[in-house]
């Protein structure tokens, strides 16, 4: 049947304050044949404070279905602070792929030293890789780590950092994004809006369209609407 994995699993529920210590590893793996395969490293509806310093990762595999994962999904995080290692890795054989470092519908403050990784490989169908990832708001972004996002598939889209709107975002190291496919997007950062935006590292993103009849489309910074500052 389906297979799902979770590091810290807290459905339907809030975990007020997380703290994973310099030496603390979390990890989940789901593999599958036939059938779907999920993996969360840390799954919560609300986070109040999260803190990592040590390492967490999830990793999905599937032939003939599609899999998921996710290193963090927090529905709302209040504060955010990483500076150890998180990895979300999904691989699919003849279906689709779709990896998320952290995901949440908002994160207020979020604060990055350490390393994201979200690397979704698509045997023959789509490919979705995220750093981070939030449906509507990050109220402030600071980077000074690596944040990065791999896919490779038929349709490859990969995205560093995503959000509908970010307020204030100041990155000093390295954000990237790399798409491989028939047909292929990458975005370094992109955003609804940006409110204040300073970069002093690296924002990079590369897509590559292999084949016939193909497409790539590539943007270090994209803006739906606005960048204020």
């Amino acid at each position: 049947g389906n297979a799902t994995a979770a590091g810290v699993y807290a459905y339907n529920g809030t975990i007020g304050n997380f703290i994973n210590s310099n030496n603390g590893t979390i990890s989940a793996t789901a593999n599958a044949t036939g059938y779907s395969a999920k993996a969360y490293g840390v799954y919560a509806d609300s986070i109040g404070n999260f803190t990592n310093n040590g390492t967490i990762s999830a990793t999905a595999s599937a032939t003939g279905n599609y899999t998921y994962a996710e290193g963090i999904y927090g529905g709302s995080i209040g504060s955010f602070t990483n500076s150890g290692t998180i990895s979300a890795i999904a691989n699919a054989t003849g279906y689709s792929a779709w990896a998320y470092g952290v995901s949440a519908d908002s994160i207020n403050n979020f604060s990055n030293s350490g390393s994201i990784l979200a690397i979704a490989n698509a045997t023959g169908n789509y490919a979705g890789a995220w750093g981070v990832q939030t449906n509507f708001s990050i109220g402030n972004f600071t980077n000074s780590g690596n944040i990065s996002a791999i896919a490779t598939g038929n349709y490859a889209y990969a995205a560093g950092v995503y959000a509908w709107d970010i307020g204030n975002f100041t990155n000093s190291r390295n954000i990237s994004a790399n798409a491989t496919g028939n047909y292929a997007w990458a975005y370094g950062v992109g955003a609804g809006s940006i409110g204040n935006f300073t970069n002093n590292g690296t924002i990079s993103a590369i897509a590559s369209a292999t084949g016939n009849n193909t497409e790539a489309e590539a943007a270090g910074v994209y803006a739906d609407n606005y960048i204020d500052n």
